[in-house]
């Protein structure tokens, strides 16, 4: 490839890479009550079933094959425990849990299909399919 050939895809590759990330840069202006209404419904756990939180419009039910284990209320937050959301994220949840164990993680993933989040601080990462995907 001669010197030109290379300046003008070096010219592109910059272009596209600047392009995406100014466009994660508006990630972090999200919209807390777009987000919490983008989490409203049943979501199964991939690592078990048996699992499923139902989102509200002011709790999050925990069930465990079928029987409620806990009803806390929920919000999307820009800051929880010391951690504040990274620019690729959709936002933090916060679920103030009733027995004083509150739970905080990054949304890393929010689709029509898929939520993804990271448990903080302990880093475990949590998958869950919406229930009307299940199969999908």
């Amino acid at each position: 490839m001669n010197n030109s050939h290379f300046s003008i895809l070096f010219i592109f590759l910059m272009a596209i890479i600047h392009v995406s990330c100014s466009g994660v840069a508006f990630a972090q202006e999200f919209d807390p009550e777009e987000v919490e209404q983008q989490l409203m419904g049943t979501w199964v756990a991939e690592a078990d079933p048996k699992s499923r939180w139902v989102f509200t419009e002011d709790t999050l039910q925990d069930y465990y094959d079928g029987e409620l284990q806990a009803e806390d209320p929920f919000s999307v937050v820009h800051e929880c425990r010391g951690e504040e959301v990274k620019e690729h994220d959709a936002g933090m949840l916060l679920v103030e849990s009733q027995s004083g164990a509150d739970i905080c993680a990054v949304i890393q993933g929010l689709s029509e299909e898929r939520l993804t989040l990271l448990s903080i601080p302990s880093g475990r990462l949590i998958l869950f399919v919406r229930e009307d995907h299940m199969g999908h």
